[in-house]
């Protein structure tokens, strides 16, 4: 209830634009929204602008804000599209029709949680970007295959076959570097 409270007050002195609440909202939500603009990001320099341009629209829109319970998915959801639009607007990448795709059996190689956070980082920032952004929405930012078909303007069997392509991948490279890391150990 505290929370309830708290989050209501901040949302009205932020609309009001009262700097000192808006240092507060973005010190409670920086480092939550600059790792998801790093995992949509190509490099920091890129996560930088995405996560300022998200930012901005956050503070420019706060007043919309229906509900201030949900301010954490509704600013979830800015920077997710703050994201594709920075995407589409630098021509980064193209969504390709995969719906009619042979679905191959996924290995399970069952070294994803040996793995640290940042190799795991390393490897989804790899990913081609149709494979990063389907693999974030869906089993980071817990998007539906619908909602991201309708947010990217592919259809469903696109975004299902672009997460099976980044899940495929994520697990190769999961082993390639399972591989290096025992073979380093045994040295």
């Amino acid at each position: 209830m505290a929370r309830e409270v708290f989050l209501k007050k901040l949302v009205k002195d932020c609309s009001k634009g009262r700097s000192d609440a808006r240092r507060e909202l973005y010190e409670l939500y920086a480092s939550r929204f600059m790792g998801l603009c790093y995992r949509y990001a190509k490099s920091v320099d890129d996560a930088e602008d995405i996560f300022q341009d998200g930012f901005i629209k956050v503070f420019e829109n706060l007043h919309t804000l229906k509900n201030p319970d949900a301010l954490e998915a509704w600013m979830k959801r800015i920077f997710v599209n703050e994201a594709l639009k920075f995407i589409g607007r630098n021509n980064t990448f193209m969504m390709v029709d995969y719906s009619y795709a042979e679905m191959r059996p996924i290995e399970d190689f069952g070294v994803i949680d040996k793995l640290a956070i940042e190799d795991m980082t390393a490897i989804i920032r790899r990913l081609p970007d149709k494979m990063r952004i389907a693999f974030n929405m869906y089993a980071i930012e817990g998007y539906s295959h619908a909602e991201i078909a309708e947010s990217l303007n592919i259809s469903v069997g696109t975004s299902k076959s672009n997460l099976h392509d980044a899940r495929v991948y994520i697990q190769k490279e999961i082993a390639k570097l399972n591989i290096i890391k025992c073979a380093t150990a045994h040295e």
